[in-house]
């Protein structure tokens, strides 16, 4: 937003390492909580970690998703969360159908600028979505409730 490229690789590397401590987190609380079962969620995180935070990619490396998608849309369904699930395979399937001609536009108008990248809003939403789910899990039944550690 602002013309800055100091402030700029700064804060390029504040809101990666944001992203990655994120992720270590996550993946950390859930080997403590269920160490069994938690290699497939922490695959998903990884997989969708490493698109997100890549410099450039292009559409067609996202078909490398579709093992991390499918190992987290798993584990949300097994954990009784299709909410999760649905929200993490739904912006899966978009990154494929936006019409990235309609949003070039926004690209230089400031704060607009991010909508000229939807790919990486798109991932940005999985990833999220994947964390908060993840980080607090909700038994069977209690869609609000969160489980003590």
């Amino acid at each position: 937003m602002l013309d800055a490229p100091r402030l700029r690789v700064v804060a390029l590397v504040v809101i990666k390492a944001s992203i990655v401590a994120a992720a270590a987190a996550t993946i950390y609380g859930l080997v403590r909580r269920e160490a069994a079962a938690a290699a497939a969620p922490a695959i998903g995180i990884l997989g969708i970690l490493v698109l997100l935070i890549a410099p450039a990619t292009a559409t067609y490396t996202f078909v490398l998703l579709w093992l991390p998608v499918a190992l987290l849309v798993e584990h949300f369904l097994t954990r009784h969360q299709p909410v999760a699930a649905n929200l993490v395979l739904a912006f899966y399937a978009l990154i494929g159908f936006i019409p990235y001609g309609h949003t070039q536009v926004f690209e230089g108008h400031g704060g607009l600028g991010v909508l000229a990248f939807p790919r990486l809003l798109l991932m940005l939403a999985m990833f999220s979505t994947s964390v908060w789910f993840l980080a607090l899990p909700r038994p069977h039944g209690q869609p609000n409730a969160h489980v003590p550690a």
